[in-house]
C-alpha cells in the first residue's frame, strides 16, 4: 500500500500545477474555520451529476465528491459508476461501484473536511459490499479509508492515515458491512509512510485511534490538500469489484450522512406518484405525493396544436396544450366536444352555437357564431310563423263552423 517515490513526485507536481487554485482554496478554508456556521445536520444524496469533474470544480464547490485516480493524481469520473443495489444498501436504493485490476488504485474522494481535528470527530464510518462475483482473490478484500494527514499543524505533506477493514474485523462476502473507523477509540490505523512520525514505528504497524490522538495531540486532516478517499485497490492484481455507500462524518455539532444513488428519471405521470411511488425519485426528490403530482403537471411536455380527443384532457393532460391555456379539464373537454367531435343535424337552440359549438356542424356548416345564431333564429321563427298561421286558420274554421251551426239551428226553429 506504500506509495512509490515516482507517484509521490507526481502528486506534488499536480499540487504545484494547481498552486493558484490551492492557495485560494486554502484561504477559503482558513477563513471558514474561524467564521463558518457549523454544517447542518443532514443527509446528502449524491447523484452522478453532482460529482466534480476537475480540481477547478472542487475549488468552486469544496463539498463535492469525485472519482480519483491514485496512479496519476487526476479526477476521472469514468472510474466508477452509480448502481442500484446490490441487495439492500444501508441508505437509499443504491451506491457506488468501482472495479480494478492490475496495479489500479481508484477512489471515491472529497476535499470537504479540510483542517478537521481528529479529536473533534465523533463519527467516521462507511459501508461496503464485498461480492463473490468479481473478486478473484482474498475474501478479506475491501475498500479502505485514507486521508492526507497533518500530525503537527505545519500543513506540510506528511502522507496519509489508512483504515483497512480487514485490520478491524472479518470481511463478509455478499453482504453490506458498516465499518466504524473510530470504534470507541479502538479502531486500528496505519500510516502510509515508511515510519510513524516521532515514535518511529514502521508505518505498517497499526495504532488505535486513541493512540494517534495521544501521540499527536494536534493531528488533523491536512488543510491545503485535504484529500480524503475510499480506495479500491491495495492494489489487487487479480482484479476486484467493490460497492460503497453511506459515508458518515460527525463532530459534536455536525452530523453528516452521504447517500450515493443512481439518478432516477423524474415521473412522467401522476400514477408514478401514487402508492408512495414519489419516495423513489431523487432527481428531483419530493417531500410528499402532492409535490410529485405538481411536478408532473408542471413538466408535462408542451404540446403544440389542439387536443383531438377527450382522453388527452384527462390526468392533467389539459395543462400541456400551450396554445390554448385551458383553465381546467372541463374546458379542454368542452373544446374537444365543440371543435372536434362532429354533430349530426343542425342546431336547434342558440346555446348549441355558443362556446364555439357552431364549428361542430357540417350540414349546414357555419363561418361564425353569428351565422349559427341567425340560422337558429330564422328556422325557429319560420317554424313559429307556420304554427301561428295554422292556429289562426284553425280558429277561423272553427268560428265558421260554429256560425253555420247557429244558422242551421235558426232555420230549424223557423220550420217548426
Amino acid at each position: 500500500m506504500k506509495k512509490s517515490k515516482k507517484n509521490t513526485k507526481k502528486h506534488r507536481f499536480v499540487i504545484n500545477r494547481y498552486i493558484a487554485i490551492v492557495a485560494f482554496f486554502a484561504f477559503s478554508i482558513a477563513l471558514a474555520l474561524t467564521t463558518r456556521v457549523a454544517f447542518a445536520n443532514s443527509k446528502t444524496v449524491v447523484l452522478p451529476g453532482d460529482m466534480a469533474t476537475s480540481f477547478a470544480e472542487v475549488v468552486e464547490n469544496p463539498t463535492s465528491w469525485f472519482f480519483y485516480n491514485d496512479e496519476n493524481d487526476t479526477i476521472d469520473n469514468a472510474l466508477g459508476t452509480f448502481i442500484n443495489g446490490p441487495a439492500t444498501p444501508p441508505e437509499g436504493k443504491g451506491g457506488v461501484q468501482i472495479s480494478v485490476s492490475g496495479t489500479q488504485r481508484r477512489n471515491l474522494a472529497t476535499y470537504q473536511f479540510s483542517g478537521k481535528k481528529l479529536a473533534d470527530i465523533t463519527t467516521l464510518a462507511f459501508s461496503t459490499y464485498n461480492p463473490t462475483v468479481g473478486n478473484n482473490g482474498s475474501v478479506n478484500r475491501s475498500a479502505y479509508l485514507n486521508f492526507n494527514v497533518d500530525f503537527d499543524g505545519s500543513d506540510s505533506w506528511q502522507r496519509r492515515l489508512v483504515f483497512v477493514p480487514s485490520d478491524n474485523g472479518s470481511v463478509v462476502q455478499d453482504s453490506w458491512q458498516r465499518w466504524d473507523a473510530i470504534g470507541g477509540g479502538n479502531a486500528l490505523w496505519r500510516h502510509s509512510g515508511a515510519t510513524w512520525p516521532v515514535t518511529g514505528e514502521p508505518g505498517s504497524t497499526t495504532k488505535t485511534w486513541n493512540q494517534i490522538l495521544t501521540d499527536y495531540p494536534n493531528v488533523r486532516v491536512r488543510v491545503t490538500d485535504s484529500w480524503l478517499g475510499l480506495r479500491v485497490g491495495e492494489p489487487y492484481a487479480s482484479g476486484y469489484t467493490e460497492n460503497i455507500d453511506k459515508f458518515e462524518f460527525s463532530t459534536a455539532t455536525d452530523s453528516l450522512v452521504f447517500d450515493f444513488e443512481p439518478s432516477i428519471a423524474p415521473p412522467t405521470s401522476k400514477a408514478e406518484c401514487k402508492k408512495k411511488g414519489w419516495k423513489i425519485f431523487n432527481n428531483p426528490s419530493f417531500e410528499n405525493r402532492k409535490e410529485c403530482v405538481q411536478y408532473v403537471w408542471d413538466h408535462i411536455e408542451p404540446i403544440s396544436g389542439r387536443p383531438t380527443a377527450k382522453d388527452q384532457c384527462k390526468k392533467g393532460g389539459w395543462r400541456a396544450f400551450i396554445d390554448y391555456s385551458f383553465e381546467n379539464q372541463k374546458e379542454c373537454t368542452q373544446f374537444v366536444k365543440n371543435y372536434v367531435e362532429p354533430r349530426d343535424g343542425h342546431p336547434t337552440t342558440k346555446a348549441e352555437c355558443k362556446e364555439k359549438g357552431w364549428r361542430a356542424y357540417s350540414d349546414p356548416s357555419f363561418e361564425s357564431k353569428k351565422k349559427c345564431l341567425k340560422f337558429v333564429k330564422n328556422n325557429l321563427e319560420h317554424h313559429n310563423d307556420d304554427e301561428d298561421d295554422y292556429g289562426e286558420h284553425h280558429d277561423d274554421d272553427h268560428k265558421d263552423y260554429e256560425k253555420h251551426e247557429d244558422e242551421d239551428e235558426h232555420e230549424d226553429d223557423d220550420d217548426e
